[in-house]
């Protein structure tokens, strides 16, 4: 999906535009105002760090060695290393550099932190924030660490089998889901016959764990009222909404 956005594959059906323009035959001009930091760095391996970047900078008419030299410092990259010989996480950091040396209006990320160490992705993600926040730069990325998305995403898109299933403002997105804890004196399956919303259910004989979308708190206060029925609620993270949408 994220190389069909960006011209480097055309889609078979449908359409894809990036900066008002269709994204395969997108101009130059229009091309400028990205960054990409794909999944895996696959650039020239037999080059030295600033070899890669002086490389890079030589196809961007606002490349900033200035801003550049900061971001290797920020990120403990040494200049003279060869590519070939950093470790997948280092790399991964000059591929993060590559995609913002030229200061891009946006900036789409592909799994960008799935190599990095935690000081890495700390580092990274207080990056993101500076950039979004000081510069109010647009930042598209996918990850499967969704820790991270709690921590900066302002909007979230959950795919399933090649289908955008939800894409919602986080808060939102938080506030429609939701795990509820029941108990009960009595057997709590015949209770449950139809729960309004329910996703997900794990019963045992006098409890029970539900998944809801839109909980309807009247339908479990009538229970609560006629049948005794103990309830709890659990707000749910991204990772938990997730698992229930996905298992």
């Amino acid at each position: 999906m994220m190389r069909c956005f960006l011209g480097l594959i055309k889609p078979h059906s449908g359409t894809c535009e990036i900066h008002g323009e269709e994204s395969w035959n997108a101009s130059p001009e229009a091309r400028q105002k990205i960054g990409f930091v794909p999944q895996q760095f696959d650039s020239f391996m037999w080059m030295t760090v600033d070899q890669i970047l002086d490389y890079t900078g030589a196809f961007y008419h606002k490349w900033q060695s200035s801003y550049v030299d900061k971001l290797n410092r920020r990120f403990g990259l040494g200049g003279e290393e060869i590519i070939a010989d950093l470790s997948v996480g280092m790399q991964q950091r000059v591929s993060i550099v590559m995609a913002l040396g030229h200061r891009p209006d946006l900036l789409v990320l592909d799994e960008p932190v799935a190599a990095l160490d935690p000081v890495g992705r700390r580092t990274f993600i207080e990056l993101l924030l500076d950039i979004h926040i000081n510069e109010g730069k647009t930042i598209i990325f996918s990850t499967h660490i969704t820790s991270d998305i709690e921590r900066v995403a302002a909007r979230v898109a959950m795919m399933k089998e090649g289908q955008i299933v939800i894409h919602s403002d986080i808060e939102d997105l938080k506030e429609t889901y939701c795990r509820v804890h029941l108990h009960s004196q009595k057997e709590i399956e015949t209770l449950l016959a139809d729960v309004p919303g329910c996703l997900k259910r794990e019963l045992q004989t006098h409890s029970a764990r539900l998944v809801l979308e839109n909980m309807d708190e009247s339908w479990f206060q009538k229970m609560s009222n006629t049948s005794g029925v103990q309830v709890e609620l659990e707000h749910l993270n991204l990772d938990e909404i997730f698992l229930a949408l996905n298992t």
